[in-house]
């Protein structure tokens, strides 16, 4: 009997360790479920996060590439507008120069305009001092015979108009026609005096 009670102790004993046993392992097991089931939460959110990480990139990339070719687009556009401005810029200084050049025609008209009127007002006051001394008597007028025409004329005076008297025709002989020089003298232009 005392084997047997021995034997059953052993075995009690046993059963009690195995049984210790087997909780402890189903513990960890129930444990390490655990830390799988944490870790495979880990990875499904590390995945979806990469996931989603990887198509910001891909997207932010075709933003990148679009980026690109706009700035090249802008920049060939930028080119063009600094051709044109410098263009205009040109064109800007050529109007200002003609602009210099017809500004300064405008002054050297101004200046040679100034200087006809004043020439002309000189004329106009020779003119009207001529006319002065056209209507003034002149002193020569004293000195000239008083029967003559050509001294009547010049002096203002009236010429006594002769009243043609009525001749016979008479036939005379033709003549050669009268000295040359002496028919052709303009009358005398009265003395100028300044």
């Amino acid at each position: 009997m005392r084997c047997s009670v021995f034997s059953i102790c052993v075995m009690m004993t046993g059963s009690v360790c195995l049984a210790i046993f087997i909780h402890k392992k189903k513990i960890e097991e129930a444990e390490l479920a655990k830390g799988a089931n944490f870790e495979d939460i880990k990875n499904t959110v590390t995945n979806d996060f990469l996931s989603e990480v990887t198509e910001n990139l891909s997207r932010d990339q075709g933003n990148l590439e679009a980026m690109k070719k706009q700035i090249e687009e802008l920049k060939t556009t930028l080119q063009t507008q600094q051709n044109t401005a410098a263009a205009a810029k040109r064109d800007a200084d050529e109007c200002q120069g003609d602009a210099k050049k017809t500004s300064d025609e405008l002054a050297n008209l101004e200046v040679e305009q100034n200087n006809l009127k004043s020439e002309k007002e000189a004329w106009t006051k020779d003119v009207a001092s001529l006319k002065q001394q056209v209507t003034q008597r002149s002193k020569v007028c004293d000195y000239i015979l008083k029967d003559s025409k050509e001294g009547k004329k010049l002096c203002g005076q009236e010429v006594p108009q002769e009243v043609p008297k009525q001749e016979e025709p008479k036939q005379e002989a033709p003549k050669a026609g009268p000295p040359a020089g002496e028919g052709d003298k303009p009358p005398a232009e009265p003395p100028k005096t300044r």
